[in-house]
């Protein structure tokens, strides 16, 4: 499950939000660990959010809570909004990462933005022989054939991530 956006920490202070973000998350992953849930901090730019805007926000709160129901997520807009789409932050995260969002300025299709280097981004997976899950983020853009806008996500995402191995027995995109 993936906790991106939503309320903003407002008035509170970094330090105490990041002191109630553990100790929530770690009651929760002690309740939920034996189900399989898996939870993630969706770290985004600081025009969607000003809590863990950071993937090494994400990052120290996972590592603070230490329990395998507490990962991971990477997004790609994010990424570039943040400027930490580069290899040594795809390093920091790689024991950690579980969850990748393949996304655009807008939620858009992949590659018209033109601000998102998605081949770069897959081999930056490649790179940290990630075996996690890539998914495409995307909003519908075209009512009447909402499917169309998807199909071409769908292209780039197989040309750029579609040799990301996945978690169980081959590719995921």
């Amino acid at each position: 499950l993936i906790w991106g956006g939503g309320p903003r920490r407002g008035e509170m202070v970094e330090a105490d939000a990041s002191a109630e973000a553990v100790a929530f998350m770690g009651e929760l992953c002690r309740r939920v660990g034996e189900h399989g849930t898996c939870f993630c901090f969706e770290p985004l730019g600081p025009e969607d959010s000003d809590f863990i805007n950071s993937a090494l926000d994400s990052l120290r709160i996972v590592e603070m809570v230490d329990h395998p129901a507490l990962r991971v997520q990477l997004d790609a807009k994010a990424l570039v909004e943040n400027d930490e789409a580069e290899i040594g932050l795809f390093q920091a995260v790689a024991a950690r990462l579980v969850h990748f969002h393949a996304n655009e300025p807008g939620l858009g299709v992949l590659g018209e933005s033109g601000a998102v280097d998605h081949a770069a981004m897959g081999r930056m997976l490649r790179d940290i022989d990630y075996a996690g899950f890539v998914s495409i983020e995307q909003r519908i853009l075209n009512q009447a054939d909402p499917l169309s806008g998807v199909r071409r996500s769908a292209e780039v995402a197989i040309a750029c991530y579609g040799d990301v191995r996945g978690p169980a027995d081959g590719p995921r995109a």
